[in-house]
């Protein structure tokens, strides 16, 4: 696995905010912030679908986008900018950033984003990274919908990967989850910025707004607190 970063805790792990879409919570991030300031966050990772950007609408070849885009990028470079230029953000891409590259001509928004912010690195769909100074990390986002089965989504993934990381997150299944596996590995989905959605609903989807901080973490012990804030 060759490592592309370094990250520090504590840690924010974090995943699909979907700025720019009716379901983005302003105040979720507005507690997310505080967080990072009140608990000296050294480091956030954000797994994917930071922006809406094409999900949900039909494409047409001859349309103007760049508009719309240029938009959600706008907002989201003002939220990411209310965090302490101290704290580093690492992003990749999930679903709704592929869709738009995938569709509008290799259009990159999170590239895009990443330029306008200092503390910022895009590593692209899958970011490798080391934790402190013995444990890697490796942040992903996945796709399709969470099957009721007896193995988690993450867990089948992770059982997927060729060369196992310490820890694994993922976004796209908008739920708080983490687990730990043999030998000591540790899973986690980071839930979501966007509150739930009738539609959501009416598919069995439970979105669950809020984030994870890794405090500590070592073959021995760890501190992991589960952010869940009441914002509906």
């Amino acid at each position: 696995m060759k490592i592309e970063g370094h990250l520090r805790m504590p840690l924010l792990i974090t995943a699909d905010w979907h700025v720019g879409s009716k379901p983005f919570s302003a105040l979720a991030y507005d507690i997310l912030v505080d967080d990072v300031k009140d608990k000296k966050v050294k480091d956030i990772v954000v797994c994917g679908n930071i922006l809406q950007g094409l999900s949900g609408r039909k494409f047409e070849q001859s349309e103007l986008l760049e508009p719309r885009l240029d938009r959600q990028i706008d907002l989201a470079a003002r939220y990411l900018k209310q965090l302490p230029s101290s704290t580093k953000i690492a992003m990749i891409s999930g679903v709704n950033e592929e869709a738009t590259k995938n569709r509008y001509k290799g259009y990159d928004t999170l590239k895009i984003l990443a330029k306008m912010i200092p503390n910022a690195t895009y590593y692209g769909q899958v970011a490798n990274l080391k934790l402190g100074d013995r444990f890697t990390l490796m942040a992903a986002h996945g796709q399709g919908r969470s099957p009721y089965a007896s193995s988690h989504p993450i867990q089948r993934a992770y059982e997927r990967l060729i060369v196992q990381p310490d820890i694994f997150v993922m976004g796209h299944f908008r739920e708080l989850i983490h687990m730990f596996v043999p030998p000591n590995r540790l899973l986690i989905e980071p839930g979501t910025l966007a509150r739930e959605t009738i539609y959501d609903k009416c598919r069995g989807i439970t979105a669950q707004v809020g984030w994870y901080i890794l405090h500590d973490y070592d073959e021995e012990h760890d501190e992991i607190e589960v952010r869940f804030p009441r914002v509906y």
